[in-house]
């Protein structure tokens, strides 16, 4: 999924000030990344994180099926909560 202004839509913040999208944008893919990583670096060994982390992005892509082929569900997962995180709380952000 992309982080842009159609995401932007589906969770009722188009009407948020061109200057601080970018920001906001930015924000949420930093903040997918943290937690979608989090949950997949559950029961990893450290050996196993860094050796992930030094892969380029066909072996990482690789080694994700192999030792979590659940890797869509959890990003699926972890991007439709945010999405709601952020527009139970979209009054709130467009204040700031």
């Amino acid at each position: 999924m992309e982080i842009n202004d159609d995401f932007l839509r589906e969770v009722g913040l188009s009407a948020m000030p061109e200057d601080q999208k970018k920001a906001f944008l930015d924000y949420v893919e930093e903040e997918l990344e943290m937690r979608i990583g989090e949950r997949l670096s559950e029961g990893v060994s450290p050996e196993e994180l860094k050796r992930f982390e030094e892969m380029d992005d066909i072996d990482a892509l690789l080694w994700l099926k192999e030792h979590k082929p659940n890797f869509s569900e959890v990003v699926d997962q972890t991007i439709n909560e945010l999405k709601l995180e952020i527009t139970s709380n979209r009054d709130k952000i467009l204040e700031a």
